[in-house]
């Protein structure tokens, strides 16, 4: 996929993050779920203002890793291999869609976890893992292409 999709994409879970808990506000329950055991049950609960740090939090982390992706010198990044000025280009494109990638991961995350919190269910026993899964997997598929480059 070109890069401009993930771009996209990064914008709109950043834009659903945020409305998503200010569109459900009155259909959320005074008490919600404030954490979740390692099998997805809710095991302690509390005011729904608390939704709003699970919001900020994703936003930040959302923030910081489109901020490392678009605006950090390719120079400051731990990468796989050398940087020379021949692959300069093409490990800066694989780094930032990568970035973009994980961010989306993480955007979804996030968005799974507001929406079980705001339901006040519990979460799927394979949240944890597949939440996992979908941050690494592009990590894993970043480095590999950009070891092919260097």
């Amino acid at each position: 996929m070109k890069r401009s999709i993930w771009k996209n994409l990064c914008r709109i879970t950043l834009a659903v993050q945020i409305i998503l808990p200010a569109g459900l506000w009155k259909k959320i329950p005074a008490q919600i779920p404030t954490h979740y055991g390692f099998g997805g049950q809710a095991d302690a609960w509390g005011s729904r203002n608390i939704i709003w740090v699970v919001v900020v939090v994703a936003v930040l982390l959302h923030l910081l890793l489109i901020g490392i992706a678009r605006y950090l010198p390719i120079e400051w990044w731990n990468l796989p291999v050398a940087l020379t000025e021949e692959n300069r280009a093409v490990l800066h494109e694989i780094g930032v869609t990568m970035l973009e990638q994980v961010c989306i991961a993480l955007d979804l995350t996030f968005l799974y976890m507001t929406w079980t919190i705001a339901k006040g269910v519990d979460m799927h026993p394979l949240f944890a893992p597949v939440a996992v899964t979908a941050a690494i997997v592009p990590l894993i598929v970043g480095i590999v292409r950009m070891k092919k480059q260097g």
